[in-house]
């Protein structure tokens, strides 16, 4: 649940950029060559800003729908846990059937469970991974002048 709000807060942020360079667009002054500095921006580099902040929304968009999986992957999981529960429940331990189907669905938890834990973990890591991407790209674009 915490890292779906962190996704929303960096989708927001990502879109906040959007709006602010659209408007910085709108805005825009040409300034004289006297006045280059570092948080002066050419074209390119504007161009540049703009393209990665695409790219930025694009990631952005994968990685909620990657989100959506896990959320359907846990509740797999979820469903699958009462269902062994319920095979408990009515298992007969004098029937290796009943045993077998127990084991079974068992197995099947296990592996699916260590696949969630993993995927969960490569999820975080590319979120993390996307954060600092969002951060350097903000103190990159973010609060610049450019040349239109």
């Amino acid at each position: 649940m915490n890292n779906r709000i962190n996704m929303k807060i960096a989708f927001l942020s990502i879109t906040c950029l959007i709006n602010l360079l659209i408007i910085s667009l709108s805005l825009a002054e040409e300034k004289s060559g006297s006045q280059t500095s570092n948080k002066i921006l050419t074209q390119s580099e504007l161009s540049q800003c703009n393209e990665k902040t695409k790219t930025l929304n694009k990631r952005a968009d994968e990685l909620i729908a990657r989100s959506t999986q896990l959320k359907t992957q846990k509740d797999t999981i979820r469903k699958l846990k009462q269902d062994r529960k319920q095979k408990y429940i009515n298992l007969d331990l004098h029937s290796k059937n009943s045993v077998d189907e127990y084991n079974q669905v068992n197995e099947q938890l296990k592996q699916l469970s260590q696949a969630y834990k993993a995927d969960v973990q490569n999820f975080n890591n590319t979120v993390k991974q996307y954060k600092a991407d969002v951060g350097h790209h903000k103190s990159q674009c973010d609060n610049k002048q450019y040349y239109k």
